[in-house]
Parts: structure tokens; sequence; C-alpha cells
């Protein structure tokens, strides 16, 4: 519904200035050439490692079923142009980042 699109929104628009809230032990970080990152800690080490300076969402989506949503957008990795893709997932502890991949380019 209406409201789980707002909601969805909402945790993006917040994650996009601190993705810890939205972290949990299942949280998967991609990046190039890189192991898969798994765990909050983990997500959070190669997010500073790779230089993920900020992002800015430029679309979301969400399921009829209202449980995962995604989002897509611009980042900025040690002050260069990149994109990210998040896949959400809604639980009983509210909206959590399933994955997410940076890609540099711009």
């Amino acid at each position: 519904g209406g409201s789980s699109q707002l909601d969805h929104s909402r945790m993006d628009d917040a994650a996009n200035a601190d993705l810890t809230p939205f972290l949990d032990s299942n949280s998967r970080l991609y990046y190039p050439r890189k192991a898969a990152s798994i765990g909050a800690k983990a997500v959070l080490r190669t997010a500073s490692d790779i230089g993920l300076e900020g992002t800015k969402t430029t679309q979301i989506g969400l399921t009829s079923s209202g449980d995962l949503g995604w989002s897509v957008g611009e980042a900025t990795l040690a002050g260069k142009p990149a994109f990210f893709a998040r896949v959400w997932r809604h639980s009983s502890s509210g909206w959590k980042i399933a994955a997410q991949t940076v890609l540099p380019g711009g």
C-alpha cells in the first residue's frame, strides 16, 4: 500500500545518510573484484575501504506484497561518480538492506 511505499522511501533516504541502522547479520555488499561482505560490520568495513562517501536515490520500487523493495541511484566513491542498487526486505524489525552493490563509473 501507499504507507509501505512511503515508509520504504523514508528508510532509503535515511540509509543514504547512514547505513548502520538498516544493516543486520544477513546484509550483503557486493563490489567488483572483492569477495561479498556479509553482516553489518563487514558491510561497513568494505564501504569504508572502497571510499563510499554517500548515495543519492533516484528510483525506488516495492513488490505488491510489500515485503521487498529496491532502490537505485548515484553514489560517490573516493570523490568519483558511481552507481548503487539495493534490495530491501521488511520484517518484524523494520526495513533492512538485504543486498547492496556499488559500481564505479559515471
